[in-house]
């Protein structure tokens, strides 16, 4: 976004909406050419769903970047399914957009052990990372995670963002032991993720073991 502080604002909105919407035709590509095995209807009703979604508007009006982020679990997706890890890795590394994204398919590449991927990923973060340096230099990602650190914080609301007034396990924790025990909410809150990560470890790396076991009997055979 640094570049478009050189703009005006009505200049910096036009321009990051017609991103938006060039992000948005590069998902429905994306989405053809995934749903292309099932037919022109299942195609038709992948398009006629995205562009129904109701926060697409707001995506779209407000100049988020989820768009983005969908385009980059498309392409990885497709990736996945032509057997291009790689580049798979290297779309995913758009989840740094929002960092935490990265969680989940880092833990689940990691279980499965798929190294193509990872190396993308890191190629990928690496690239935008030199990137985002050129264009903000140090200060930028300094005061970025700096940001990170605010909105972690339980007290006040931070640049239009109400936990309570969200749909997520930190709101309903919230809504039940109050901002006064905002220590039991994030104790809480680290647990859960705690459990879902170990989930997720534990049906990827049974799923490796699957697929390692066919394999061997296929080899048998």
């Amino acid at each position: 976004l640094s570049p478009l502080a050189s703009l005006d604002s009505e200049a910096a909105y036009f321009v990051l909406f017609l991103f938006n919407v060039a992000t948005l035709f590069l998902c429905l590509y994306l989405i053809s050419k995934l749903m292309h095995r099932y037919g022109l209807m299942v195609q038709l009703a992948s398009f006629l769903g995205l562009i129904s979604f109701m926060p697409l508007f707001m995506t779209l009006i407000q100049g988020q970047f989820s768009l983005l982020l969908l385009a980059a679990l498309l392409g990885a997706w497709l990736c996945f399914e032509s057997d291009k890890g790689f580049l798979a890795g290297i779309c995913l590394a758009f989840l740094a957009v929002k960092p935490h994204l990265l969680l989940l398919p880092l833990v689940a590449l990691l279980s499965m052990g798929r190294l193509r991927p990872l190396l993308g990923m890191i190629t990928g973060g690496m690239v935008l990372f030199v990137v985002g340096w050129i264009g903000v230099g140090v200060s930028g990602w300094i005061a970025w995670f700096e940001l990170g650190g605010q909105l972690m914080q339980l007290e006040g609301a931070h640049y239009g963002i109400h936990p309570e007034g969200m749909y997520t396990l930190q709101s309903l924790l919230l809504a039940i032991f109050g901002r006064e025990n905002s220590v039991i909410v994030r104790g809480v809150w680290i647990l859960a993720l705690m459990v879902v990560v170990m989930g997720v470890v534990v049906i990827f790396m049974r799923n490796r073991a699957w697929h390692m076991g066919r394999s061997s009997i296929a080899w048998g055979g």
